[in-house]
């Protein structure tokens, strides 16, 4: 009986930080924050290789073998079965249609948990904003920032 060798997975999550040096860490760590799992990326690592990537994430096999990466992804592509991720799509769509509620919640939730967000604090930088607009006669502008310090704090009130 022949043993089956184990692929390893593409270890983009990883080495999410180094591959991605022209995004603020700040940003990525959001991004790692609010999506996580699904960064995940679930392409086995190409053995050429040098970090573990997938021919997807693996910039220097681009510049070195790029026709035969592109080769490769069409490969892929003609492999799987198109109707079925057109479905999975659709389902996940219909899904977050569903979901979109909790899923703004839940966004917001993390997003003040990572920023230490609060109402108050929301409404103060609105209200400051206002106050200086109000401070350089620039009233148009300042009654903008009024209608969003109600229409937030409204906004909050259905979620908690």
């Amino acid at each position: 009986m022949k043993e089956v060798k184990e692929q390893k997975k593409c270890k983009y999550k990883e080495l999410i930080f180094e591959l991605e040096e022209d995004i603020p860490k700040e940003r990525l760590e959001l991004i790692l924050i609010i999506f996580g799992d699904e960064i995940e990326c679930s392409n086995p690592a190409d053995p050429k290789s040098k970090h573990g990537l997938c021919i997807f994430h693996d910039s220097e096999l681009w510049k070195t073998k790029g026709e035969e990466i592109r080769r490769e992804f069409y490969e892929r592509l003609r492999k799987e079965d198109l109707e079925g991720i057109r479905k999975k799509i659709e389902n996940d769509l219909k899904e977050y249609k569903n979901n979109y509620e909790k899923w703004e919640q839940d966004t917001i939730k993390k997003l003040g948990k990572c920023f230490d967000l609060t109402l108050d604090n929301v409404l103060s930088v609105y209200r400051n904003l206002r106050e200086n607009y109000d401070y350089y006669l620039k009233y148009e502008e300042s009654g903008k920032f009024f209608v969003g310090e109600m229409d937030t704090a409204k906004a909050m009130k259905k979620w908690n």
